[in-house]
């Protein structure tokens, strides 16, 4: 579910598109990077100051179109738009930040690398989806963090996980993390 893109990561550590080795490393880290920073920072980088949002308690998402659907719609109206990224909250399986490829009024389709899992609306459970936008700065962050994980890649250092059963979780720990890369987030954290 991550919303900064491969090229973005590679134009800022200043790697050449068709440099590819790195390509599958990079993807790998991106999300818990992007989860690590929400956590950290306490900021869901949500567009709150206008009404970029809808919650309706008939949104569905189906995973093989990779499309979240509102039968009634609003997702235009309520200024959601083609190629941002959306926060996802209030849902069983598809929580999360993913990036757009198309918004129609009643079908927001996902970037082909975003998945998400079927789930039926439910009448009981309303779904906010909210405009998002991470700021540059935020980026450079999850660049040069990967970047430092890069030269760690051997160690794991700074990345931890845990299995429940059948379903395993990689994390990413701050004990680890140089506290010069820290200060790039400092601007973006808000109080719990």
């Amino acid at each position: 579910m991550a919303i900064t893109k491969l090229e973005e990561i590679k134009h800022i550590l200043g790697i050449e598109d068709t440099d590819t080795s790195k390509d599958n490393l990079i993807n790998s880290l991106v999300g818990p990077s992007e989860e690590f920073v929400f956590m950290h920072t306490n900021n869901s980088f949500e567009i709150f100051e206008q009404d970029f949002y809808i919650e309706a308690n008939k949104i569905s998402f189906k995973k093989a179109e990779k499309k979240i659907n509102n039968p009634d719609g609003g997702f235009v109206a309520n200024g959601l738009k083609t190629g941002t990224s959306i926060r996802v909250s209030g849902s069983f399986l598809n929580d999360g930040a993913y990036r757009t490829k198309e918004v129609t009024e009643t079908d927001i389709e996902l970037e082909s690398d975003q998945d998400i899992e079927d789930e039926a609306a439910d009448s009981n459970c309303f779904i906010r989806i909210t405009m998002m936008r991470l700021p540059k700065g935020v980026k450079v962050f999850i660049a040069k963090f990967i970047q430092h994980l890069f030269s760690n890649n051997k160690s794991s250092e700074g990345i931890a996980s845990e299995s429940f059963g059948g379903y395993s979780v990689s994390y990413i720990t701050e004990d680890k993390i140089p506290d010069t890369l820290l200060a790039i987030l400092q601007p973006y954290r808000r109080l719990p």
